[in-house]
């Protein structure tokens, strides 16, 4: 079968990660000097398993906690990562979507396909776990961006399936967790 890995996907070439980070308008990334977080490990952990709160205004640290989880995926080689697995709990991830870091602040998916794909994921959060995970193939995301501006898009196929992997972990979820059940959310 196929095989993604939620946030831990593999990606390009790390020169070429930190360019395109780096490039993104969206993300608002700067070329300021790399600042790598520890990745919090195991599904037991409780930063990985509390719900995060959500942002109520834009504060000025959100911008260095971007570059931080921006930073931490690109030398993990991932292509997401959620503040929960840094040990911030609160509702802010970053998602690679065509080549480029988006920041999501208060991701709400507000549509599901009911279509769905099993595909065998990874989690940065969980070395060496590989679990299939099903997943709607189309989703619509409702977010605020870098500059706490509201937003909508909708994704499909990867990019939908990355972005379900990290919400989940804003909701403590984990990849684990759908070992037990016909499916989480």
């Amino acid at each position: 079968g196929r095989r993604s890995h939620g946030g831990g996907f593999p990606a390009t070439s790390p020169e070429r990660k930190v360019r395109d980070a780096r490039r993104s308008p969206e993300s608002g990334y700067s070329t300021r000097r790399m600042s790598v977080r520890k990745i919090l490990e195991g599904e037991n952990n409780p930063h990985l398993r509390a719900v995060a709160a959500p942002l109520k205004s834009r504060s000025r640290d959100i911008g260095s906690l971007l570059d931080d989880l921006c930073d931490t995926a690109t030398e993990a080689a991932g292509v997401g990562l959620a503040a929960p697995q840094i040990g911030i709990g609160k509702q802010v991830c970053v998602v690679k979507i065509t080549g480029e870091f988006v920041a999501l602040l208060n991701p709400e998916i507000v549509w599901m396909s009911e279509e769905r794909e099993v595909m065998e994921e990874g989690c940065l959060s969980l070395p060496g776990v590989a679990v299939a995970v099903p997943r709607a193939k189309a989703i619509t995301l409702r977010y605020r961006d870098r500059k706490w501006k509201e937003q909508a898009r909708k994704l499909t196929n990867l990019h939908a399936r990355i972005v379900q992997h990290e919400v989940d972990h804003l909701r403590g979820v984990l990849i684990v967790d759908y070992l037990a059940s016909e499916g989480v959310g």
